[in-house]
């Protein structure tokens, strides 16, 4: 199956140190329809077989077979030949040189991003619209003080797509610095504008960026050397008198 027909679209988001991360976008229930899914690897065979339904685990076999095809090409690459691991965090990597290709997987529903770089360790995040509730508990530990102060001056009915942006945001940076929601997403600061966004988690400087996406939440995060990442965006204040918390110790 050609790399085209396994990518429905791919959007290239450019940072300010002039590398670029590749995004490419999937049609998971196409490529189930269309392509040989059967798992490459018995972690994913292991791990497509914890889905309840049969739709699911073509799903998430179609995301695995779509990240394969991607990394051969990107790498010039034989696809039986390649190998993915993941690391002390349990975030997917190459075997073999794994800093040659950094990459990231998401997907929601019949939905797949996958972001890859050259240039540093990437994180990616996508939720379909309808997919979280934003009710107050999932709200209250989501949010840091600053954000709260944000989410109240948000029109209700404007909510529940504003929180998936911001949620997505986090997700991604957590996920670059190979960390998921082992730190809680109220440790991070991200704001709810659509603009990139200068996070510090640990040791690690991160950007941040929306990605459209029609009918969905989606972000990308690039691990930035500290060069670039002291080129901060733009801080945010809330009434409260709160500066924005972007780091994690």
């Amino acid at each position: 199956m050609s790399l085209d027909a396994i990518a429905a679209c791919v959007q290239a988001v450019e940072t300010v140190a002039g590398e670029h991360v590749c995004i490419h976008r999937i049609d998971l229930d196409l490529l189930a329809q269309r392509a040989d899914c059967t798992a490459r690897e018995e972690r994913d065979a292991w791990r497509a077989s914890r889905f309840r339904f049969e739709r699911d685990r073509r799903r998430y076999l179609a995301s695995r077979l779509a990240l394969r095809h991607l990394l051969a090409a990107a790498l010039g690459a034989d696809l039986a030949a390649l190998r993915l691991a993941e690391d002390g965090n349990g975030k997917p990597c190459l075997v073999d040189e794994p800093d040659r290709c950094h990459f990231n997987l998401s997907h929601s529903g019949g939905l797949a991003l996958i972001a890859l770089s050259r240039a540093a360790p990437v994180g990616v995040d996508l939720e379909l619209a309808g997919t979280m509730d934003a009710d107050e508990d999932l709200v209250a530990a989501c949010l840091c003080p600053a954000e709260r102060c944000q989410w109240d001056a948000i029109a209700p009915a404007a909510r529940q797509r504003a929180f998936l942006d911001l949620w997505t945001r986090k997700e991604a940076a957590l996920k670059a610095v190979g960390l998921g929601l082992s730190v809680s997403p109220a440790e991070l600061d991200v704001g709810f504008e659509a603009q990139p966004v200068d996070l510090r988690i640990g040791e690690q400087s991160v950007r941040v960026w929306p990605v459209e996406t029609e009918g969905a939440s989606a972000s990308v995060a690039l691990v930035q050397p500290d060069s670039d990442a002291a080129q901060a965006a733009p801080r945010r204040e809330c009434s409260t008198g709160a500066s924005p918390a972007k780091t994690i110790r």
